[in-house]
């Protein structure tokens, strides 16, 4: 059973430690990261690139590996709470716990859950195919009944 609260400052408290970082590493992709939506598209060329590198170390891979892209969909993720807190999207900032463990997320004003650290992990396995710009537009826009 999912067991659903809001602690907004406890999530803040994450983000703000993780996104700064996130925006200091985005040099490395040649990309300036500046809290927009918009630069929600910058996110997606961080996570395709961060994808074209998995794909070439698919199989090589160390778990030191594994954990430094774990990490990236940390941070992506957190910048991606940053971003909808700071523009105040419809919805609330939300910590979602359940048998499998604790998911720092956002549930939008139609009330689904979206746990964006698992969108940016997927996006980096499986590249533009789970790209985050139309998810959340999707989302954003209440159209995920259609």
């Amino acid at each position: 059973m999912f067991e659903k609260q809001s602690d907004e400052a406890k999530i803040r408290e994450v983000y703000k430690k993780l996104a700064p970082k996130m925006v200091t590493e985005a040099a490395n992709f040649n990309i300036q990261l500046d809290y927009s939506i918009e630069s929600l598209k910058s996110v997606d060329k961080i996570l395709e690139s961060l994808h074209m590198e998995y794909k070439n170390l698919h199989n090589k891979a160390s778990q030191d590996v594994e954990n430094s892209y774990r990490g990236y969909a940390e941070m992506l993720g957190c910048y991606m709470l940053a971003i909808i807190d700071k523009h105040k999207v419809p919805g609330k900032l939300t910590i979602v716990k359940d048998n499998f463990g604790t998911a720092l997320g956002f549930t939008f004003a139609s009330g689904t859950f979206s746990d964006f650290v698992a969108w940016c992990y997927k996006a980096i396995l499986n590249g533009k195919d789970d790209a985050i710009v139309p998810k959340y537009e999707l989302f954003a826009n209440g159209k995920e009944h259609m």
